[in-house]
């Protein structure tokens, strides 16, 4: 007989077996990578961050006391920033984004040492400072706007917010291009969603031309801001919100257009070989977003045609003319230290060199000074990196044809080639070169594999049958598919039809264990033609 004890251990509830769980969407099965990668990310930010502040803790007496009043600020607003870029990320993009926010405090910093432009920015600035104070905005630094005089005037009005603080500008400024930074993130992130958004964080992020020439007083910190805030609004205009992409194009305009309209040229052209994409099945990209492309081009473009003329000082923008103006700024840049024979595009066939010479010159051994022996280590690595991407560039055609975005980069790219093959000095084209290079690393982040898996066979096999059934007026619902037709692992001849049934010529019989009857066709179950 069974106990009572028996009876209650026999009822009562075992332990449950627990089924495996799943790996949460965008992290791996094993856990222990991507640890080491926060960690490695995540010393890397500290590290920065530990230098940038010793630096300014032991510079005091230059920086001056109001830099622990602006340090601190500047890196909360770039915590707030950094804390919403870097939500839903599969990868580790918060100690990315930290890391190279420090880096950009640590080239302020370095800027603010070597400084030669900002400091001359700065003493205009101040002037227009005292006047501002008065209520008094109408006032100018008798230098050419759109040009060198806009950015005066904006250097008075962050000495205003900065109370004549030097070094605050300076974070201003950089706080400026890192927001442009994490613009050209986002745009790459909407505009192409099957990116490798972890490589093009980390190149934009850490190339030295982008944390070094922009975090300054000066016109590339203004024109990383102006770029990237239209590049987020180009692809916000072919992807999801057409109207807010307009808007973020038009400002991003703005503010390129008071110190280099000419980029603006660019963008325009940019824009209109984007329009002319097929896009991508997720595009949303219709009829009124086109004909708005066009519309910018054209009223747009007019306006900013005029504009560049007077700015590069010639009656019009004829072939000659802008031919002239190239060789102006050839005979320009073609003076000190580190002048070459430019590499000028007369031709298409000229675009080969003129391409290696904007994106990849220096080379190692034309250059002796310090920050060119940077920038020819920079650029061996872009080199590098582009030979070791052949996979991914091979795609660029395609997507070039497909998507808007990437269509914009590459449109955009090409003209700058165009523009500035004319310069003729290695240091003014490495400075340059940071109004490029967040669009030309797009190129080297497209996927390898193709974005989506290969469509179903049967997609096209629909489109026959529906095509055919129209034809002969037949049943237009295709049959079902064949798994043991279509499996790999073959199937016996007579095991291929399921009912054990030999389809047979109409009106004839046959046994079913005839040996004469001939084997199934591929295609069974088709509907009689009449």
């Amino acid at each position: 007989m069974t106990t009572s004890d028996e009876i209650q251990r026999t009822l009562r509830p075992g332990p449950r077996a627990s089924a495996p769980r799943a790996p949460l969407p965008g992290r791996s099965a094993s856990r222990r990578p991507g640890r080491v990668r926060t960690r490695s990310y995540g010393a890397l930010s500290m590290i920065a961050l530990i230098v940038v502040v010793g630096l300014f803790v032991v510079s005091l007496p230059r920086i001056g006391v109001l830099a622990l009043v602006f340090g601190p600020l500047c890196a909360s607003i770039g915590y707030l920033i950094i804390r919403r870029q870097s939500e839903g990320a599969p990868f580790d993009l918060a100690n990315i984004m930290l890391a190279g926010l420090a880096l950009r405090f640590l080239g302020a910093y370095f800027r603010f040492v070597l400084a030669a432009d900002s400091r001359l920015y700065h003493n205009i600035g101040l002037q227009l400072a005292a006047s501002m104070r008065q209520l008094n905005f109408a006032v100018s630094s008798g230098r050419q706007v759109p040009g060198t005089g806009s950015l005066d005037y904006i250097s008075g009005l962050t000495g205003v917010l900065t109370f004549d603080d030097y070094f605050g500008q300076m974070l201003v400024f950089t706080m400026l291009a890192f927001a442009g930074a994490c613009m050209f993130y986002k745009a790459f992130c909407v505009g192409f969603p099957d990116g490798d958004h972890k490589r093009y964080a980390l190149l934009v992020f850490f190339l030295p031309t982008l944390v070094f020439w922009p975090s300054s007083l000066g016109k590339d910190g203004w024109m990383q801001f102006g770029l990237g805030l239209a590049s987020l609004g180009a692809a916000h205009m072919f992807r999801t919100r057409m109207w807010r992409g307009i808007l973020y194009v038009l400002v991003g305009l703005g503010a390129i257009a008071l110190i280099r309209p000419h980029v603006d040229l660019m963008i325009v052209f940019g824009l209109a070989v984007a329009a002319l994409a097929r896009g991508s099945a997720g595009s949303k990209v219709k009829m009124g977003g086109r004909i708005a492309a066009v519309l910018i081009l054209i009223i747009g473009g007019g306006y900013l045609a005029s504009w560049t003329s007077d700015v590069l000082k010639v009656d019009n923008l004829g072939a000659d003319t802008i031919d002239a103006a190239l060789n102006n700024t050839e005979e320009q840049t073609g003076e000190g230290g580190s002048q070459f024979t430019a590499a000028r595009v007369r031709t298409p066939l000229d675009y080969p060199l003129a391409f290696t010479t904007v994106m990849f010159r220096p080379f190692p051994g034309e250059v002796r000074d310090p920050l060119g022996l940077l920038a020819s280590a920079e650029t061996l690595f872009l080199l590098g990196l582009a030979a070791a991407s052949w996979r991914r560039l091979a795609r660029l055609p395609s997507l070039f044809v497909h998507n808007n975005y990437v269509a914009y980069a590459t449109a955009y790219m090409i003209l700058f080639v165009f523009a500035f093959s004319a310069i003729s000095n290695f240091g003014i084209l490495s400075r340059q070169r940071a109004q490029v290079l967040p669009l030309a690393l797009v190129a080297l982040a497209l996927p390898v594999a193709p974005p989506r898996a290969k469509a179903d066979a049967d997609e096209p096999r629909e489109r026959r049958w529906h095509r055919r059934a129209r034809r002969d007026g037949s049943d237009p619902s295709p049959p079902a598919r064949d798994d043991a037709r279509h499996s790999r692992k073959p199937a016996r001849r007579r095991d291929a039809n399921p009912a054990g049934e030999t389809p047979v010529p109409a009106g004839e019989t046959a046994p079913a264990d005839d040996p004469a009857v001939a084997p199934v066709p591929k295609r069974r179950n088709a509907p009689a033609r009449r």
